[in-house]
């Protein structure tokens, strides 16, 4: 391994070996980099887990939490 080439360039706090160059992403965040966020509906490590928001509202990526725009509410 030629140890002048930096194999770590997390995004978003991101950690990573630097002798291997994986990646463990924070929550909220997924890919090569932790570069990509969770789509709607999925939240946590790797966005593997499921959230479901009603009146239209989305998750936060990283606890579920539901987000509304203004004039709608949920449970």
């Amino acid at each position: 391994m030629d140890c002048g080439v930096n194999l770590c360039k997390c995004k978003n706090y991101g950690q990573c070996n630097p002798a291997t160059g994986e990646f463990q992403c924070p929550q909220g965040w997924k890919g090569d980099d932790c570069s990509l966020p969770c789509p709607n509906g999925t939240f946590g490590l790797l966005c593997k887990e499921n959230c479901s928001c009603l009146n239209g509202g989305y998750c936060r990526r990283n606890d579920c939490v539901c987000r509304y725009f203004p004039g709608w509410m949920g449970p």
